[in-house]
């Protein structure tokens, strides 16, 4: 039985190391926070052979881009060829992830804002808001005059305890307030059926009236 657990522990470290490659080199992949709460790719966070990719995906979970590039820095193409990504794309994918957190964090952004946390050019910041609109990233508009981005909707990349929490409180609210717009709209709807009561019995009078003039 020891045997057969140990070989369960193996695949499932295999799947979880193969998943995170997956899922940060997918290009039509933005959420990660799912995958790093699983048992198996969390026995990965600290250990020996698979630590670093665990603190990579960790990057992509929370992180901005130059947290990446300090990891980069530091760990080189060696590693990211040992697990079979590219850099390009690594860098690629945290300007887009990147943009949709300082959209959370902002509804009106400065292209110098996004420039300086993307470390592009000034000229290139468009480019890069038309791609995070095209992914489902981010809603916005384009203000080339003004030079800002106005954001209508960001995707949240991680939801943790503490912003769950606002988000409960929110459902509360407009739950109550939805249930005092019901009831409005029954008391209009009693009001309605009054008057449509009353307009019939008025009716009905003025009917016997008129009916007993031809007597």
């Amino acid at each position: 039985d020891g045997e057969g657990g140990g070989v369960g522990d193996e695949d499932a470290t295999h799947f979880a190391v193969l998943a995170i490659k997956n899922a940060i080199t997918l290009p039509a992949l933005y959420r990660f926070d799912s995958l790093v709460e699983r048992d198996a790719v969390k026995a990965l966070k600290g250990s020996e052979k698979h630590g670093l990719l665990f603190e990579l995906l960790e990057i992509f979970v929370n992180d901005m881009l130059r947290k990446y590039l300090d990891f980069y820095a530091k760990h080189g193409d060696s590693f990211l060829e040992s697990i079979g990504v590219s850099h390009e794309a690594c860098v690629s994918k945290m300007r887009l992830l990147s943009l949709a957190s300082l959209g959370m964090s902002c509804p009106a952004l400065q292209f110098e804002t996004v420039a300086t946390a993307l470390e592009v050019p000034l000229d290139e910041v468009d480019e890069w808001v038309v791609r995070a609109i095209g992914v489902g990233l981010i809603d916005a508009k384009i203000n080339q005059v003004e030079q800002t981005i106005a954001i209508h909707r960001s995707t949240q990349r991680v939801f943790s305890d503490d912003q769950w929490q606002p988000l409960s409180e929110n459902i509360g609210a407009w739950k109550a307030n939805i249930a005092e717009l019901l009831e409005v709209l029954r008391s209009q709807n009693s009001a309605v059926d009054a008057m449509s009561a009353a307009a019939a019995l008025t009716n009905g009078d003025g009917g016997r009236r008129g009916g007993g003039g031809y007597r």
